[in-house]
């Protein structure tokens, strides 16, 4: 009996005694810095919408990107070692990839890459506006390239799934059960959001393309892209 007595009073001072697990999914912003204050700045809000481009880079002259976009056409066919051979063969199902679930990880990739991708351009068009320290010439360049942006990416993922979420506003809680619109409804706020950007391209007299960016005859392209589709 003592002994029962003992070993209940060790576990207790021992779980008594053990460090909480909340203290390590606490978060410690070391360096003080918010995306309030970030974002008001001039290098802040540049890195901001230059971020907003990188995402681009995992889809065009991938691998990946190749064989999620041409499959299944006369212009692409997959080599020994491809990983989209279930496109390619229309074996894919709702439970496996050509059973295997390891072939065509592009589906995921892409869909997390894109959705990222348009979280850091709403994020861009909240901040923007409020940034005091840039001429209102660049506010609006920026502008033009953030809507720009969403509406490109916006419009792989329609043509890509068909109806899917639309997000308008940066990403602050977990979700899972979002709602798809309508691919009518998807398209609609493409087209508002590339006249927005060729609205702000003007105001800016943004013209002519500069370091590989977004510009007003770039957003009157994909404009005229998106109506053809």
């Amino acid at each position: 009996m003592k002994k029962t007595i003992f070993t209940i009073f060790a576990a207790a001072a021992l779980v008594l005694s053990t460090p909480s697990c909340s203290d390590f999914l606490e978060e410690d912003n070391k360096a003080g810095m918010t995306a309030d204050l970030t974002y008001s700045t001039a290098s802040g809000i540049q890195g901001l919408v230059s971020s907003a481009y990188s995402f681009a880079r995992g889809l065009y002259g991938k691998e990946a990107g190749l064989g999620l976009s041409e499959t299944g056409t006369d212009l692409f066919y997959y080599g020994y070692d491809n990983k989209q051979k279930s496109l390619n063969s229309y074996n894919i199902t709702a439970e496996s990839l050509d059973g295997n679930s390891s072939d065509n990880a592009s589906l995921d990739h892409y869909w997390e890459m894109f959705y990222c991708g348009i979280d850091v351009c709403n994020t861009a068009l909240k901040f923007i506006p409020e940034n005091k320290v840039i001429a209102e010439s660049l506010r609006s360049r920026f502008m033009g390239e953030a809507y720009f942006l969403r509406a490109f990416y916006y419009f792989h993922l329609v043509n890509i799934w068909g109806p899917i979420p639309y997000n308008s506003e940066p990403q602050t809680e977990i979700v899972t059960n979002p709602t798809r619109l309508s691919e009518e409804d998807i398209y609609t706020k493409i087209l508002e959001d590339l006249d927005k950007s060729i609205t702000a391209f003007q105001t800016a007299n943004y013209m002519i393309k500069s370091d590989g960016r977004a510009n007003y005859w770039a957003a009157r392209a994909l404009k005229a892209r998106v109506l053809l589709y």
